[in-house]
């Protein structure tokens, strides 16, 4: 994973030593960690040292990396950059200082439908967004309230990509005509999908 010629250093890199730690904190059960870069709150996600030398887990580190490096949506968590050119590892994302939806869920209970309707919106366009990315389709594969994060104005963002696929948006049978694309998938089923589970 780590780069020894500094030209191929990517433009995402981030200097850990601009990474403050010193008030941070656990946060998604342990998975990031709060942080201070350049005097604003990140949510950090690290490959402790012990795991660096494990191929399958830094495998899945860099296709994280490459996945997030390629995504930008208002409803889809920021990836601000990462640390790969030295131990520990780090990816660094937007800190969502209102938490996930599960806990807000657990602490609102029932919700009326229009504000229902509205966070299966969001929920919706943020996985329209990733279902219809070009040229390679991106398949979360753990949509869970667990794993959708609130903003400050409560608007949602999808999070947690590291079970995520790319799928090339075209495919070919036999007889060399194109298969349906993942982005022709009813968007009527996804919004009642997601609109599901946020009321149950």
């Amino acid at each position: 994973m780590h780069v020894n010629n500094v030209r191929e250093v990517p433009e995402y890199e981030i200097d850990p030593a601009e990474l403050d730690f010193s008030n941070g904190n656990d946060i998604s059960k342990g998975t990031f960690r709060k942080a201070t870069w350049r005097g604003i709150p990140v949510a950090v996600k690290k490959l402790d040292d012990d795991l660096s030398v494990d191929e399958n887990k830094v495998r899945a580190f860099r296709d994280e990396l490459d996945v997030l490096q390629l995504i930008r949506h208002p409803n889809v968590v920021q990836f601000l950059g990462a640390v790969t050119q030295s131990n520990p590892m780090m990816i660094v994302m937007e800190f969502m200082r209102k938490g996930d939806l599960r806990t807000h869920l657990n602490k609102k209970g029932a919700l009326p439908p229009s504000y229902a309707v509205k966070l299966a919106l969001d929920i919706a366009r943020g996985m329209n967004y990733l279902h219809e990315h070009k040229p390679q389709a991106i398949i979360h594969r753990d949509l869970e309230p667990s794993n959708i994060l609130r903003d400050d104005t409560g608007h949602l963002k999808v999070a947690d990509f590291d079970l995520c696929k790319m799928l090339k948006w075209r495919r070919k049978v036999r007889e060399e005509k194109a298969v349906t694309s993942p982005g022709n998938a009813c968007k009527c089923m996804l919004l009642f999908i997601v609109l599901k589970f946020v009321l149950d």
